[in-house]
C-alpha cells in the first residue's frame, strides 16, 4: 500500500495536495537509537534519509507543513511504544529529541502543525495507537475472488484484456492466492499490463511470474 501511495504521488495521479512525501520505516528507525546519537532533530532525520535535500531547500519545504505527508511504515516492528500522553514534545524541527518523541510530536501536531501523518501497522500494534487522535482509520481486508477479477478489469480499462490477464494469473495457484492483497494485485497487473495490452498478433511470450521476481 505504501509503495502504491508513493508511486501515485510521484506520478501526480493521486494526493496532489502534497508537494513532498517523506517515508520512514520503523524497522530502520530502530537503528537510529544509538549511544553516540541518542537524540536528533527532525531536519537531521529527514536529511539522513533524503540526502539530496540541502539545508536551505529543506527549510523552504518545511515552511508549508500543510503540503507535507509523513508516512511511518510498520509500527508493529518498532522497538519503542509511542507514548501519546507524553507532555514534553517537540515543536521546532531543529530541536533535538529521541526519534520516537519526534514521531509522537508529528502525530500530536505540536511539530509542523498542518502536516499529514500516515502510520501503518499490523493489528498486533493497534492498541498502542491513541485512536482518539486518529482522524481516519482504514483496514485492508483483502479481495474476495470476484473482487480480484473486478480489479483486473478496472486496472486494464478493458474487460476482455483484464479477464485474459486474470485467467493467466489463475493458472498460478500461489500468485492467485496472493491476489487477495490489493497491493499484490496492483504489482501483478503493472507487470502484465504491457504484454496483455499489446495486440495479440504482436505479443511475445507472457512474462513468467513468481513471488521472488515480484
Amino acid at each position: 500500500m505504501v509503495q502504491k501511495i508513493m508511486f501515485d504521488c510521484a506520478r501526480g495521479t493521486q494526493y496532489q495536495r502534497f508537494a513532498f512525501v517523506f517515508l520512514f520505516k520503523f524497522r530502520e528507525l530502530n537503528l537510529l537509537d544509538t549511544e553516540t546519537e541518542p537524540q536528533m532533530s527532525l531536519t537531521r532525520l529527514i536529511v539522513r534519509h533524503y540526502k539530496y535535500l540541502n539545508d536551505p531547500k529543506l527549510r523552504e519545504i518545511l515552511k508549508k507543513p500543510e503540503s507535507l505527508l509523513f508516512i511511518f511504515d510498520g509500527l508493529d516492528e518498532y522497538k519503542h511504544k509511542l507514548d501519546f500522553t507524553q507532555e514534553k514534545l517537540c515543536s521546532n524541527p531543529d530541536d533535538f529529541f529521541p526519534v520516537h518523541i519526534l514521531v509522537t510530536s508529528l502525530f500530536r501536531r505540536t511539530l509542523l502543525k498542518g502536516c499529514t501523518v500516515l502510520i501503518t501497522t499490523r493489528p498486533t500494534a493497534l492498541e498502542t495507537l491513541d485512536m482518539k487522535r486518529v482522524d481516519r482509520f482504514a483496514e485492508i481486508l483483502g479481495f474476495f475472488p470476484e473482487q480480484r477479477l473486478m480489479y483486473f478489469k478496472k486496472f486494464f480499462g478493458d474487460a476482455d484484456q483484464g479477464s485474459e490477464a486474470f485467467q493467466y494469473v489463475e493458472e498460478n495457484a500461489i500468485l492467485y492466492t496472493m491476489c487477495f492483497n490489493p497491493s499484490y494485485c496492483w504489482i501483478i497487473c503493472s507487470v502484465l499490463k504491457s504484454h496483455f495490452m499489446t495486440p495479440e498478433e504482436e505479443r511475445g511470450a507472457a512474462p513468467k511470474l513468481s513471488l521472488s521476481s515480484l
